[in-house]
């Protein structure tokens, strides 16, 4: 009798079936994705089933942040007035000795070409980055990518900071506040959850305490303009949108900001906004040069509100146009009387009005800012001593908030 012989895939899946459990990706077969307590540390996890960038601004991160890179040696001039920051002369450089690769937007950093904190995880893989005593992470600010070259540049999604989604925490003063954010696009390659790990104080009363966030971000098959699986959600009742009541009083007893009060005409921004449309097409193909429609197959960034006006408009972020799409939190005089595009003047302007970027996205993944200054319902909070992790395709029972 032939002796009956399987591999530990078949067997795993077996069990599972039997079971009645589910797959959890590859990271989570592997065992890199439990979360892992043990202090302060970033720990970048890929649950996809193909390799992931992680990658963080360039201006901002730390050099213990930054992974060594083959162009690191490479000498560069900051020249004042054209160069200030060498980037055009590391662009050059690094082509040159790199037979024409782009590595993206590279600063000059002590007369070298400075490492971009470019991190590429294999599928089911993780990467630990550990904080040195005594130092903070004051701005972390970071985004998936694919399709990259060996260089971590020219990506087919997710190239720069600009028009992505983004992942944000800050380790400082004791505590770590985190966030997701669409305010500049809907644009990630696949979904991403942010949780912490390890020991810190309890707030059972705070949902936002120590809590995970995540959202299944996908450009490719998924773009809040009413298609791909979303729906609209609910927006502001249309007939009192952008009409502001006379004596309106905003942040009473400086709740989410300093109180002010409203004393202008009611109907000022009536006519505020561009009309972009209930289910406005939002799949564009952007570059350096620009951005241009296009269909799904060739689509690498989904618009916002302030993001769609301003590259099909033209206008500025805080023209009439724009203004309450993009919140850029400024005072402005209408009929001699100031009003504040902060988080409550915004919402009182109704964003989601002309445009379905916040509904439907607030609708489907309640806890991602789609617009500046959502503080209240999408910032996260811990003590400093836990470790951030960050997962590409995470499995959605460990990120309950991402709906």
């Amino acid at each position: 009798m032939t002796p009956l012989t399987l591999n530990y895939g078949l067997l795993a899946v077996i069990l599972l079936l039997i079971n009645g459990g589910q797959a959890k990706g590859p990271a989570y077969d592997s065992g890199v994705a439990s979360c892992p307590g043990g202090g302060r540390v970033v720990h970048l996890v890929n649950n996809c089933p193909d390799s992931r960038w992680f990658k963080f601004d360039g201006r901002t991160t730390p050099q213990f942040a930054r992974p060594s890179c083959p162009y690191s040696n490479i000498d560069c001039v900051l020249t004042p007035g054209t160069d200030p920051m060498g980037i055009v002369d590391c662009y050059n450089k690094i082509r040159q000795n790199f037979n024409n690769l782009d590595a993206g937007v590279v600063y000059c950093v002590n007369a070298k070409c400075n490492c971009n904190p470019d991190y590429q995880v294999a599928s089911g893989r993780d990467m630990k980055i550990n904080f040195p005593s005594g130092q903070d992470w004051t701005s972390g600010t970071g985004w998936l990518a694919d399709g990259c070259n060996q260089l971590g540049g020219g990506c087919t999604v997710g190239n720069s900071a600009a028009r992505n989604s983004l992942f944000e925490f800050t380790y400082t003063n004791g505590q770590v506040w985190y966030d997701m954010s669409a305010v500049d696009a809907w644009t990630t390659i696949s979904p991403v959850g942010l949780r912490v790990c390890g020991s810190h104080s309890n707030q059972p009363n705070n949902p936002f305490w120590c809590a995970a966030v995540g959202c299944d971000f996908n450009v490719h098959t998924q773009c809040p303009d009413g298609s791909g699986g979303f729906s609209a959600g609910p927006g502001p009742d249309g007939g009192t949108a952008n009409n502001i009541p006379t004596g309106t009083v905003f942040n009473a007893n400086n709740v989410g900001g300093q109180e002010w009060v409203w004393q202008g005409p009611a109907d000022f921004a009536q006519h505020f906004g561009s009309d972009q449309g209930s289910h406005a097409n939002r799949r564009f193909q952007c570059d350096a040069t620009g951005c241009r429609r296009t269909d799904e197959s060739s689509v690498n960034t989904c618009l916002s509100g302030c993001d769609y006006c301003t590259t099909v408009l033209g206008k500025a972020p805080d023209s009439n146009e724009c203004i309450k799409y993009c919140c850029p939190d400024i005072w402005v005089r209408y009929s001699g009387y100031p009003y504040q595009y902060d988080s409550a003047g915004c919402r009182a302007l109704g964003v989601q009005q002309g445009t379905d970027f916040t509904a439907t996205l607030n609708a489907y993944c309640k806890h991602v800012y789609t617009y500046a200054y959502e503080d209240r319902t999408s910032t996260f909070q811990c003590d400093d001593t836990v470790t951030m992790q960050i997962m590409a395709c995470p499995d959605t029972a460990d990120f309950p908030t991402s709906s």
